[in-house]
């Protein structure tokens, strides 16, 4: 298997703002793994962890304090993380990020009287 060292995510937004930013390379960072080994769980988190934080780094010009840019803003992370594990393509770190983002969990309502 080929083993990729490095990896760029992407965040691709489906917003009428996306022309006030700086061009495509204003919405990308490189996430560098080589020294990781995803054969193990720490080496998994760590890569997570990496992809979240150039996530929320590339997600930065959304960020606000109302709720709309709120919701661009968490819509953007969750978004440029799942396209960033998909990319990776790992079986280890799509399980990790499962288990963190509660992808796959049933979920749970509540009726009301």
């Amino acid at each position: 298997m080929n083993r990729f060292t490095t990896l760029t995510t992407l965040c691709t937004l489906a917003l009428a703002h996306q022309a006030a930013f700086a061009g495509p390379d204003a919405l990308s960072v490189k996430v560098s793994f080589a020294d990781l080994d995803l054969n193990h769980s720490q080496g998994v988190a760590v890569l997570y962890d990496r992809i979240a934080n150039a996530a929320k780094a590339v997600c930065a010009p959304l960020e606000g304090r109302d709720l709309k840019s709120s919701t661009l803003f968490r819509g953007c992370i969750h978004e440029a993380i799942t396209g960033a594990v998909s990319r990776v393509d790992q079986p280890r770190l799509t399980a990790y990020y499962r288990q963190r983002s509660g992808a796959g969990m049933p979920t749970v309502q509540i009726a009301q009287k």
